[in-house]
């Protein structure tokens, strides 16, 4: 709250948070008082890396297949049908 004071009382321009609009500003966006047309807050996504995420699924997925392949083991000693089909069967 005390920098909402700040800014106001000092009629300062803070980054992404504040801007002191002009008479002609305002007229020329058709009086439209939004702040979006005034102050600039889009702050960019962190990049995902794509590649990386691909070989994690890879991996996951192998990992999920001899996870598989060891509870078929454990359905196949307690005689019963495992609740998936194993890869390769």
């Amino acid at each position: 709250m005390e920098l909402e004071r700040a800014t106001y009382k000092t009629r300062s321009i803070e980054d992404k948070y504040s801007q002191l609009a002009t008479i002609e500003s305002i007229k020329a966006n058709d009086w439209n008082l939004n702040i979006p047309r005034y102050v600039d807050t889009f702050e960019a996504e962190e990049s995902i890396d794509l590649a990386a995420i691909s070989k994690q699924l890879v991996a996951l997925e192998q990992e999920s297949q001899e996870t598989d392949k060891t509870i078929a083991v454990f359905c196949k000693e307690l005689g019963i049908e495992p609740p998936f089909t194993v890869a390769g069967k």
